[in-house]
């Protein structure tokens, strides 16, 4: 067992909603302004997320470099995954991939012994 990669995983869920956030901005494949954000995070999470917290989510992403802040055409500010946000975002779409049955190949599931 590699403890190591133990750690990075349990790293990814240290903050509840970070997975979210970090899913809904590869989901949408460029940058989102915050209200588009808080609308597809909540679309994804089944449940409403207060603004404050979507707010210091997002600003501790951004201080731990995996979203950046631009600037959209119309002067407002968005937000981006940073190349080690995607890396982020593709662990987390290989965790749930391995955890959907639907994806496995036949014969990978687990062993039922009689």
């Amino acid at each position: 067992m590699d403890f190591q990669r133990l750690r990075d995983i349990d790293a990814l869920f240290a903050h509840r909603w970070d997975v979210f956030v970090i899913a809904s901005l590869a989901e949408a494949g460029g940058p989102l302004r915050f209200n588009q954000l808080a609308h597809a995070v909540s679309e994804n999470t089944q449940t409403r997320m207060i603004d404050s917290t979507l707010t210091r989510i997002k600003d501790r992403l951004i201080r731990a470099g995996l979203v950046h802040a631009t600037v959209d055409g119309d002067g407002h500010a968005a937000y981006a995954l940073t190349a080690a946000g995607q890396a982020r975002a593709d662990i987390i779409r290989a965790i749930t991939d391995a955890i959907d049955p639907n994806k496995r190949p036949a014969g990978n599931g687990p062993s039922r012994a009689a």
